[in-house]
């Protein structure tokens, strides 16, 4: 009845938060005893109500709203302190722990990391060795998410497993201090496809500490004007194993059209024949002229995000030639008139694309 009086006091009568003040009825054995001795001395008898809880209870809240008890006590000693080692803790000016404000933010900070909470610690008094655990965490922290980025950043390119090993295996010391910055931000700067980044790096993983927050990216060596004619003869090459006649006008239209260098024409036609896609469909213009790792987010929308099968991007590969944020506005439409009844749930990708208009019409 002792905790249930105390916690009624702390969190309906003082203000406390609920877990304070649970934490402070139930982790406060001394100051509990105390009490009671108090309430027998004031010839407040207790036993007397141990028909009826409630009304004990409140005979005890009552005795302490006449009989304010210091807050700090029972907090400290709920926090594992024996009343000698905080008897210099508890503040002479103040009795409820409301009025600290600086005890109780800090008390919230340690909580959230999980710390158990220290009273010096809650006032000021900082351990230098708890201050330097919390910054070897931070940093340790910081570390981790370093690594991670660039970790996600070698897959982004497509760097083999076994070869991201050996990169981390022998360079881990300095990537886990170095920021890589976003692949979308510098991967255009560097003027290199996917494959000439792999090789790069795997020629020397320490050109990435030039991609790091902060530092301006220059382009990798080789891919600047002097590499220009290189690129050209790359594109004319592949556009000729493609079955374009050479100095015909449709190779100059289809040169004109793709942009980036030759190497990269090579990954975007792969990458559809890795889906499925026949030839014919993979060297569509419309399909071409998108760099690989556009028709990549294209295609993880539709299949992890949707949740369609690949068979239909095989049975319309036109889907990749709408750009994506037209795909989402499309698909949101579709699922807006499907909630209410308008639209059929298994309409084809192709029906959500390109007739939406139709589609719409059905909610007038």
């Amino acid at each position: 009845m002792a905790q249930a009086a105390m916690f009624d006091y702390f969190y309906n009568n003082g203000g406390s938060q609920f877990l304070i003040a649970e934490s402070m009825s139930q982790n406060a054995p001394l100051f509990n005893d105390t009490l009671l001795k108090k309430l027998h001395h004031s010839n407040l008898d207790v036993g007397a109500y141990s028909s009826s809880g409630d009304d004990a209870i409140r005979s005890i809240t009552r005795f302490l709203l006449y009989h304010p008890v210091n807050e700090f006590e029972p907090f400290f000693e709920s926090l594992g302190l024996k009343p000698s080692e905080f008897s210099g803790l508890v503040p002479c000016d103040k009795m409820v722990l409301n009025e600290d404000a600086f005890l109780l933010e800090n008390y919230h900070v340690f909580w959230n990391y999980g710390i158990v909470c220290s009273p010096r610690i809650l006032i000021g008094e900082m351990n230098v060795e708890v201050v330097k655990v919390i910054e070897m965490s931070q940093e340790l922290g910081k570390c981790v998410w370093n690594l991670r980025h660039c970790f996600l950043f070698l897959r982004g390119i497509k760097m083999e497993a076994y070869e991201i090993g050996k990169v981390f295996r022998c360079h881990s010391h300095w990537l886990g201090v170095s920021r890589l910055k976003h692949t979308s931000t510098f991967l255009n700067t560097l003027k290199g496809g996917k494959k000439r980044l792999c090789q790069v790096i795997q020629e020397n993983p320490e050109e990435m500490k030039k991609w790091t927050m902060g530092l301006r990216v220059e382009p990798l060596p080789g891919t600047g004007v002097v590499d220009v004619a290189g690129s050209m003869a790359k594109k004319i090459q592949f556009l000729l194993e493609l079955g374009y006649k050479e100095n015909s006008e449709e190779i100059e239209k289809a040169l004109r059209c793709f942009r980036g260098r030759g190497s990269e024409l090579r990954e975007r036609f792969d990458f559809p024949l890795s889906l499925g896609l026949s030839e014919r469909e993979a060297k569509d213009m419309d399909v071409l002229t998108q760099a690989s790792d556009v028709l990549e987010t294209k295609v993880n929308y539709l299949v992890n995000e949707l949740g369609y099968p690949l068979s239909t991007l095989v049975a319309f590969p036109s889907c990749l030639k709408y750009t994506l944020g037209r795909m989402k506005l499309r698909f949101a439409m579709y699922y807006w008139l499907q909630d209410r009844g308008k639209a059929d749930a298994k309409l084809a990708i192709s029906t959500i694309l390109e007739e939406l208009k139709k589609t719409a019409s059905l909610c007038v």
